[in-house]
């Protein structure tokens, strides 16, 4: 039988039909194997990067819990001249390995990790707020105002229930009677979270020290420029050069207000708290390790949220 033009014709348009219909299919078949590709590639870089985050912050806990502290930071525990001692005396005031702990910033091409010292932050768990006034003044509040914000907090952080001028002590509206083991717990209080919702950045000066005294070497930039303005730059650029604060009168020739300061609300030293943050492209985690006093390597670590 002879297959006339217009049947070829048809038979040839089905053919095209079938190829176009077949390339869409591949296409969309390409495209979805694509997608799950990508999808794949990136799950394998987000584990990765948190294996990377985790891996990070064990060996900055491990390194908290169990090498030297100094002014200029946390030893690594690679320079051996440094960990030399003489009669049970460290031979010298800085290792020279120190990781920073005043919360500057280290940055790699997969991640950034930084520690803070407690110590060089306002520590509102103190029973002198005298740092914390300070911070009050610096950000425009008046007397008035700075003590109706310290009566409540001091209402909220104290555990009885006496009543103070301009407080507020045994509502609902001010639980506590305990020392607050979070900065964020000030925004239960209501005047405390206007403030923080006016000043976010208060949660970065925020520290849980009961001890007056900050440390002086692990202020942080936030907190410095806040208090020295006209200092900070100058503190900063030496801490880039690995001048720390080992003197008492040094400080005071970094920072020659401190003359004004009582003595006992700044040192060159201390704090067991560092406050550890590592951050990736995908992860973070926040880590607060306590270096506890006594035998062996304690420690504490807990993950804020």
């Amino acid at each position: 039988m002879n297959i006339t033009q217009r049947e070829q014709g048809a038979v040839l348009l089905a053919v095209l039909a079938i190829a176009v219909i077949f390339s869409i299919l591949m296409g969309y078949a390409a495209s979805t194997l694509n997608q799950r590709l990508e999808l794949a590639e990136a799950s394998l870089a987000k584990l990765n990067e948190m294996a990377k985050v985790e891996a990070k912050a064990h060996e900055l806990t491990y390194l908290i819990s169990t090498q030297r502290i100094t002014v200029a930071g946390v030893s690594k525990g690679i320079n051996a001249s440094g960990l030399e001692r003489v009669d049970n005396l460290w031979r010298k005031s800085i290792v020279g390995d120190e990781i920073r702990t005043d919360g500057y910033l280290y940055e790699s091409a997969d991640i950034a990790f930084s520690i803070q010292n407690e110590a060089g932050l306002i520590p509102i768990n103190s029973a002198n707020q005298y740092w914390l006034k300070r911070w009050l003044s610096a950000h425009g509040y008046s007397v008035p105002a700075q003590n109706q914000l310290l009566a409540v907090l001091a209402d909220y952080l104290d555990g009885d229930q006496l009543l103070r001028p301009r407080g507020r002590e045994g509502l609902s509206s001010n639980p506590g009677n305990y020392l607050a083991q979070s900065c964020k717990e000030l925004r239960r209080i209501e005047e405390w979270r206007m403030l923080i919702e006016t000043y976010p950045g208060f949660l970065n000066a925020c520290g849980l020290q009961r001890i007056p005294a900050v440390n002086m070497n692990s202020v942080p930039a936030i907190l410095g420029e806040t208090f020295w303005p006209n200092n900070m730059t100058k503190i900063l650029t030496a801490r880039d050069q690995d001048k720390w604060i080992t003197r008492d009168h040094a400080a005071i020739q970094l920072v020659p207000s401190l003359i004004t300061v009582p003595e006992d609300m700044y040192t060159r030293f201390g704090g067991e708290t560092f406050v550890v943050i590592i951050t990736g492209k995908f992860t973070s985690i926040q880590r607060r390790v306590v270096r506890n006093i006594g035998p062996g390597y304690a420690f504490t670590s807990k993950e804020v949220h």
